[in-house]
């Protein structure tokens, strides 16, 4: 009796002491989207609550900052200045003492066809007062120059004395020919067509512009209107008032072609020469046999 209540009592003294957690047999299943989870197995027929080992320790991903090199803006290509705008050369028309009160200057340009000759516009001596002289500005330093403009042309030729310039051959323009009109002013090798002269005695040539290029400007007067084979085809007068692309200009004509040399004469002897007579009226008797024929014009009454 006594050993079956001791059995009872210490039966109820276990139940009352705290169970020791039963193990546990934990699968582990890794997955790079899921979390890290403990899989619970019923051991002894009790489940087991999940227990969460938290999420996976990942390592930062740095996007890394992507600098684009530098690059230069394009630079524009160098220009190459052709060969004759070193032969196009200031010139101007000078009154009195430069920079003093009362003095006068009118600027313009012209192209070096010789050693000492430049060909430019003679309308920059209009509007200048007498005694105004020619200047061209050769090595740094204005040189006196002497002026000859061409009669019934805006031409002239002005020589510089003991110059050394670098000239361009010339040439007669061809109709239709693609020329650059180049002057010191705008400095803007504008391309444009020769369409011929309107008035051939009076030198009065045409060429439009291409509609992209800069017109002349005051300041370009004498420069020059070139072919693409560097010679001088005409000098740089102005523009249309109606039309500031159409160039106007003074073009080169063709030299007067030169005589056939003819044989030289056979040589006689000398006639002696007869005392001139005089002629009452204007009317000479007959000269007599052997002699030279001479005529005579009378004289104009003033």
């Amino acid at each position: 009796m006594r050993t079956a209540l001791c059995s009872a009592l210490l039966l109820a003294l276990l139940t009352l002491l705290p169970r020791s957690a039963a193990p546990v047999a934990v699968a582990a299943v890794e997955s790079v989207d899921l979390p890290i989870v403990a899989i619970p197995v019923e051991v002894s027929g009790e489940p087991i609550a999940p227990e969460f080992t938290g999420l996976p320790q990942d390592p930062e991903f740095v996007i890394p900052e992507i600098k684009l090199p530098e690059v230069p803006a394009p630079a524009d290509p160098p220009k190459i200045d052709p060969v004759w705008v070193k032969s196009v050369y200031p010139v101007r028309m000078a009154y009195g003492v430069i920079g003093q009160p009362g003095s006068m200057t009118f600027d313009g340009c012209g192209v070096a066809v010789g050693p000492d000759k430049i060909h430019t516009a003679a309308h920059l001596t209009h509007q200048m007062p007498a005694g105004s002289r020619a200047e061209v500005l050769v090595d740094g330093e204005w040189k006196r120059a002497n002026w000859s403009p061409v009669a019934g042309k805006d031409f002239s030729v002005a020589i510089v004395p003991g110059a050394n310039l670098k000239p361009v051959p010339v040439r007669v323009p061809v109709y239709g020919e693609r020329v650059t009109v180049y002057g010191l002013k705008t400095k803007s090798f504008a391309q444009g067509t020769y369409i011929g002269a309107t008035d051939i005695k009076a030198g009065f040539g045409l060429v439009p512009l291409d509609a992209c290029e800069t017109p002349v400007h005051n300041g370009d007067s004498g420069g020059g209107v070139f072919g693409d084979d560097g010679c001088l085809l005409g000098t740089i007068r102005g523009l249309q008032p109606d039309s500031k692309l159409i160039t106007t200009m003074t073009p080169i004509v063709a030299d007067a072609p030169k005589a056939t040399p003819q044989p030289a004469p056979a040589v006689s002897a000398p006639t002696p020469a007869r005392p001139v007579q005089s002629c009452p009226g204007g009317v000479c008797p007959a000269p007599q046999a052997g002699g030279q024929i001479r005529t005579y014009f009378p004289r104009r009454r003033r």
